[in-house]
């Protein structure tokens, strides 16, 4: 499960805004610490169910735009580890509820969709139906409806 995970966000005029959102959230849950990248151009956030991973310069928001139809502010890369990845999982769709009821609206991708929602509501991709991984259809509707 080293799958690479972005998750696009819209609806907060900052970028220090989500971070700090994100990390509320999430030390709530687990221990989260934010860390600066050595070139100044990103921070990570780290805990021991997810990494996420912000880089200023390359969050590549027009492709976002132009491969999923979503007009992003930001945009993170996330990992989760192998041997806490439904945890991890868990964790990122609390903290994506989280973010719809402040009124973001959001994008989950690996290399296509597999969630959306945008003005209210929530898109789960075809492929999700009868995945047998655990990010599939009956586990996202759990906890984004």
């Amino acid at each position: 499960m080293s799958t690479l995970y972005r998750l696009a966000l819209r609806g907060i005029e900052t970028n220090e805004g989500y971070v700090g959102n994100i990390t509320r959230f999430l030390n709530n849950h687990t221990k989260t610490y934010i860390e600066e990248n050595n070139d100044e151009d990103g921070l990570s956030i780290y805990n021991n169910l997810i990494t996420m991973f912000l880089d200023f310069e390359e969050m590549d928001l027009d492709y976002v735009r132009k491969r999923h139809n979503f007009d992003a502010n930001i945009r993170f890369d996330i990992y989760f580890f192998n041997e806490r990845y439904e945890a991890g999982v868990d964790l990122l769709l609390k903290l994506v509820s989280h973010l719809g009821t402040i009124g973001i609206d959001y994008l989950f991708a690996e290399d296509t969709e597999v969630f959306r929602k945008e003005k209210g509501v929530l898109t789960i991709s075809p492929k999700r139906k009868e995945y047998e991984y655990y990010l599939n259809e009956e586990t996202i509707r759990r906890f984004l409806e």
